[in-house]
């Protein structure tokens, strides 16, 4: 999994960095909070955005004991 600085996502995107920001500070964007202060997206997440018009959100797996 490939982790974007907010930067590289915003230009992949064609919006602005501060856009972008914005849109993750009010939960509209799937973000990653690597250490404190710092936030990345996923690569994924800003193929899928730019491929389907939304972020696809994958469930995480569920384990099931047999």
């Amino acid at each position: 999994m490939r982790l974007l600085r907010i930067e590289e996502a915003a230009e992949q995107l064609g919006v602005h960095p501060s856009t972008l920001r914005r849109q993750i500070a009010r939960g509209e964007f799937p973000h990653v909070r690597p250490s404190p202060g710092s936030v990345r997206v996923r690569q994924t997440d800003v193929e899928s955005l730019i491929r389907f018009g939304r972020v696809m959100v994958t469930p995480e797996p569920v384990r099931v004991d047999a």
